[in-house]
């Protein structure tokens, strides 16, 4: 049994480790808009100041994922356009979401308002912490690469307003 200045030390530890900011991203098959949004997001936290940070991280799955797929190639030719690590992306395998991931989560973002509505559907406890981006963000799956350069963009638009400005800051 830890003494009393064990316990002590190890909760002050604990209250002043740094939490790790948790964003799940959602889409439908989790091999194009889902990734690139966790590739993105990650890409720019890493390009903060260190001054600025609050610790986070970001993760994808989809609602109808065919699980072990890899991230569609328009998708990776435009992160890799747009200066994003291949780190970010190139092991990516889809996976479905599931209850454990949203527990884990601090924050759902659902790709569309109907992801988020199946994924209240499917997790009612866990509403609250279930959000959007600003609009929502077109499927480019099936379409040429200037189709997931605009999904990339808009990606990038509503990224950086939720979660990079001074008044997007949630």
């Amino acid at each position: 049994m830890p003494s009393v200045a064990e316990f002590v030390l190890q909760a002050k530890e604990n209250i002043e480790a740094p939490h790790v900011r948790r964003v799940l991203f959602v889409c439908t098959g989790n091999t194009c808009r889902s990734p690139m949004a966790a590739a993105l997001f990650n890409h720019m936290c890493s390009l903060r100041p260190s001054a600025d940070k609050q610790e986070m991280v970001a993760a994808s799955a989809g609602l109808h994922a065919p699980e072990g797929a890899p991230i569609s190639s328009n998708a990776a030719a435009v992160l890799e356009d747009a200066g994003v690590e291949r780190a970010h992306y190139a092991a990516h395998r889809a996976r479905n979401v599931t209850e454990d991931m949203i527990v884990e989560a601090d924050e759902v973002i659902a790709l569309t308002g109907g992801h988020a509505m199946e994924l209240m559907m499917r997790y009612p406890a866990y509403a609250a912490k279930i959000h959007t981006l600003s609009f929502d963000i077109a499927d480019p799956y099936g379409g040429d690469k200037d189709a997931y350069q605009a999904c990339l963009d808009m990606l990038s638009y509503a990224i950086t307003v939720r979660y990079f400005s001074s008044e997007g800051k949630a």
